[in-house]
């Protein structure tokens, strides 16, 4: 990002451009992936990332104002990012997920249950689903295990690709016993995917690649004077600056099998494509100091702060996939026609700290080596809140109850987190 640019001492008008990297801190981006129990859990992918800053920067004098020159200056900014993260939920004993849609469905219920009592191994998997386009899913899968490992898993659809159901149990007894059951919907008015019991095994696997384009533009008035060898000027102005954020997010859930299995289970997955566009209109206020170190050096010390009115709005889309297993099930995709749409508004102040060293090239050319580091206090990223189920899960312990799905919900939502960045710079500036 460039400083406000202002006429020069000594010249009318000067002309800067600015390029070199960015590194930011973005909000985190919530996964969506509610998980309970026992594993390792990452419920955010990070905001850090990377990219490549270019700036234009003009100023020119206008005369005198008592002992302080006056100048009028305008300066710009444009920043491309991007970052990529991929995290995993991996159980190792008993516990819960629910990995809720944008919207659940609503004529649907899923009831999963497991218990281990010495002897048997139970797991049951039931679902009942109407579809929005008309048909049904009504499947229960249930294993009452007295030795060895079994798995079982059925995949249903209605109304041709319009939804489909997807049960799976699977129980070991044995050296070790144990139950797990999962079952997922997806219709064009949301999905779902829950998991219970022993989930040791089950990887939940979420990809995220975001990109990140930051603008904007200042115009400003300045004051300028000279204290002893020290040059001082003071700015102030409007700003406008603009966000926009794009990210694509698939979660894939690998449902594991109790060994030795001929069974292998479909792989579940959930997409999601989102852009959220933030307008930030206000004013900034400055100042600098600058002085020599050295033969044709110059250090400079810039202090900004800002404060804005900011407009954000939000789209999003989403699809649920089925697909594999030891008999393929063929790729089934359902998109969410509800999608989202958002927006919001709210206030945001910011501020900026660049030091800098100048160099001159010739008499009317300067190289600038500089860094900024900035604080915006409010960008906008997506909540994600799991749908509501009863349970009688504890959460540890032999991973014997029952999880419920029976009532459709909104689960998303704008929040709002600061961004830092820290830009160092390469400058050319020419005075004309």
């Amino acid at each position: 990002m460039t400083n406000t640019a202002m006429a020069q001492d000594g010249q009318s008008r000067a002309l800067g451009v600015t390029f070199g990297p960015s590194f930011f801190a973005a909000p985190d981006l919530a996964t969506g992936v509610q998980s309970t129990g026992t594993g390792t859990f990452s419920p955010k992918t990070s905001g850090f990332g990377a990219g490549l800053n270019y700036g234009v920067s003009g100023g020119m004098s206008v005369g005198r104002a008592g002992n302080f020159d006056v100048g009028v200056g305008l300066s710009g900014f444009l920043t491309f990012g991007s970052s990529n993260n991929r995290v995993v939920d991996s159980f190792s004993g008993p516990g819960t997920v629910n990995i809720s849609g944008y919207t659940t469905p609503a004529n649907a219920s899923i009831n999963l249950s497991t218990n281990v009592i010495p002897g048997t191994s139970t797991a049951t998997s039931d679902i009942d689903h109407t579809n929005p386009q008309g048909g049904r899913e009504d499947v229960t899968v249930t294993d009452t295990n007295i030795g060895g490992a079994d798995n079982i898993g059925t995949v249903t659809t209605a109304g041709g690709a319009n939804s489909f159901a997807l049960n799976a149990v699977a129980t070991g007894q044995g050296t070790v016993n144990s139950a797990a059951a999962y079952g997922a919907v997806a219709a064009t008015d949301g999905g779902i995917f829950l998991g219970a019991g022993d989930l040791t095994g089950l990887s939940i696997t979420t990809d995220v690649s975001r990109g990140f384009v930051f603008t904007g533009l200042d115009a400003t008035v300045a004051f300028s004077t000279s204290v002893n060898a020290m040059a001082v000027q003071a700015y102030a102005g409007p700003s406008y600056k603009f966000i926009g954020q794009s990210s694509n997010t698939r979660i894939s859930v690998d449902i594991p099998e109790i060994a030795p299995s001929a069974t292998v289970f479909p792989t579940y997955s959930m997409e999601r494509t989102e852009a959220l566009f933030a307008s930030y209109f206000g004013g900034v206020v400055g100042g600098s100091m600058s002085a020599p170190i050295a033969d044709n050096l110059i250090f400079s010390l810039g202090l900004e702060g800002g404060a804005y009115y900011v407009r954000e709005t939000m789209r999003g889309n989403e699809s649920y996939s089925v697909a594999g297993g030891v008999t393929p099930v063929p790729l089934t995709t359902v998109n969410n026609a509800n999608g989202v749409d958002f927006s919001a508004d709210g206030l945001a102040w910011s501020a900026r700290i660049s030091p800098s060293v100048t160099m001159a090239l010739s008499p009317r050319t300067q190289l600038t080596l500089g860094a900024s580091v900035d604080y915006l206090s409010r960008v906008a990223t997506m909540s994600r809140r799991a749908a509501a189920t009863t349970s009688t899960y504890a959460g540890t312990g032999n991973g014997n109850g029952t999880l419920a799905y029976n009532n459709a919900a909104q689960t998303n939502g704008l929040t709002f987190a600061p961004m830092w960045s820290i830009t160092p710079t390469v400058s050319f500036t020419g005075q004309f």
